[in-house]
């Protein structure tokens, strides 16, 4: 008897594991790259009555040279941290440029914390770097154990604001690895309560991030992340409003991670 509920409750999880996922909403593409002016001049020209009434090639026609691109490389503000590590950017909305990365005595150091600074180009120079989140801040705002964090990568949110994941550890190495997040309304001033993301049904662990996110064409966010516990795989997780609403796997076996 015991046998025909467990089967009969192991059948129910199945269909409710086959609704779930089927009622899960397509996947929209990505956000196309912004339209080159060059190309709507050429279909203005060609449309107009002085274009087909002329051979001549119109100026307008004529590709504009490219912008030259004015690369800069720059050191990071100095913490007085022996260890440094995982930088990221983000662009602000006044068109400066806020970076984050995590510092301490070591990477998985107790001491270690998330540091923010922002980059004025008017200016050329970096602002003081304050800490976003330490292993203490998390611990209080996870209400959780944390032995060591790392790993910020910032995103765009559909609705403007930003949203910082990063990973945290309770137990054991980088395999042991969650992510949570925080949220900031002002440009990464001020930021929320950290919240912790489910990635995965199996306790939750070894789901790190490292590569800057990507954004769908529905505002919805695609985060790449990778999974380093028995297998080493890169995932791609789809989120939206702060929390993951379903993950694609990437690649499979144990060669490769941070996708």
């Amino acid at each position: 008897m015991n046998r025909v509920i467990a089967l009969c409750v192991l059948l129910l999880a199945a269909v409710l594991g086959y609704l779930h996922i089927d009622s899960r909403p397509a996947w929209a593409p990505f956000t196309p790259p912004e339209p080159i002016e060059i190309a709507a001049s050429v279909e203005e020209s060609v449309d107009s009555p002085q274009a087909s009434n002329s051979l001549k090639p119109s100026k307008t026609l004529t590709p504009t040279k490219p912008l030259a691109i004015n690369l800069q490389a720059d050191w990071l503000p100095d913490t007085d941290a022996p260890s440094v590590h995982a930088a990221s950017l983000i662009a602000l909305k006044d068109g400066a440029v806020r970076a984050f990365w995590f510092a301490g005595s070591r990477e998985g150091a107790p001491d270690v914390v998330i540091n923010s600074s922002v980059f004025d180009p008017r200016a050329a120079r970096w602002s003081a770097p304050t800490v976003v989140m330490s292993r203490v801040s998390a611990e209080k705002g996870l209400s959780r154990y944390i032995a060591k964090l790392g790993n910020p990568v910032p995103a765009r949110m559909a609705d403007g604001r930003m949203q910082l994941f990063f990973v945290t550890v309770s137990i054991g190495g980088w395999a042991g690895s969650s992510i949570s997040s925080v949220i900031s309304d002002d440009e990464g001033l001020t930021w929320t309560k950290p919240q912790r993301l489910i990635a995965s049904p199996l306790i939750n662990l070894s789901t790190l991030v490292k590569s800057p996110a990507l954004q769908f064409s529905d505002g919805r966010l695609g985060l790449p992340a990778y999974h380093e516990w028995i297998g080493r795989f890169g995932e791609l997780l789809r989120i939206q409003d702060g929390q993951i609403i379903d993950k694609r796997r990437m690649s499979s076996g144990r060669g490769a991670i941070q996708p």
